[in-house]
């Protein structure tokens, strides 16, 4: 986990110091001609298991990255995830990945965000698989988000876990208070869980 972190961190040091820093806005719709701005987003979905493995019943994740405009159609940058979801327990999940954003207009944007698990909480040896996460957003308000994860097969039983995940998005402000409330939740669910 702490790999990724430094990349972006690394990342968004390279356009401080840069003329782009005169363009950083906090999130991308908070001002006109934005070019590098943080992505805050948070999703609640419903994942739907494409294959014999463990089948998750609830999904809520987290993005947190940079991302730089290079024109008024195309956005690129990257992001941390964390995911957490509920299969029996509550389990947790983080990775990388780069993203490209397509703006069709002024006010939507299409993400294409192909990605690595990095760390999985069922996988106890630290890579877990790939993912891929698309998403169509109307601002920073709110977004329709697809996510597919192949993870390796589990130590466990051996077997391949395939999972699509379907779900509401929203950015900006209200994504990252409410990544904050959700990555603050987890100390709470584990102890639940113990007990």
């Amino acid at each position: 986990m702490k790999y990724p972190l430094k990349i972006i961190l690394v990342v968004l040091l390279f356009f401080i110091s840069s003329n782009s820093y005169s363009q950083f806005c906090w999130y991308k719709y908070s001002k006109e001609n934005c070019k590098l701005f943080l992505v805050t987003e948070f999703t609640v979905s419903k994942p739907i298991g494409l294959s014999d493995g463990i089948h998750r019943k609830f999904d809520h994740s987290s993005n947190i990255g940079l991302m730089y405009d290079l024109n008024d159609k195309i956005g690129v940058g990257a992001h941390f995830f964390l995911n957490v979801f509920r299969n029996g327990g509550w389990h947790t999940q983080h990775g990388i990945r780069p993203r490209i954003s397509i703006y069709p207009h002024s006010d939507w944007q299409v993400d294409i965000s192909p990605g690595l698990i990095l760390s999985d909480s069922s996988y106890p040896d630290g890579f877990a698989g790939y993912c891929l996460e698309t998403n169509v957003n109307y601002k920073d308000h709110i977004g329709i988000s697809f996510r597919l994860d192949k993870l390796e097969p589990n130590p466990f039983d051996g077997k391949e876990d395939v999972v699509l995940s379907i779900g509401i998005q929203t950015d900006g402000i209200k994504g990252a208070i409410l990544s904050a409330l959700g990555a603050l939740s987890i100390p709470v669910r584990d102890f639940i869980n113990s007990n």
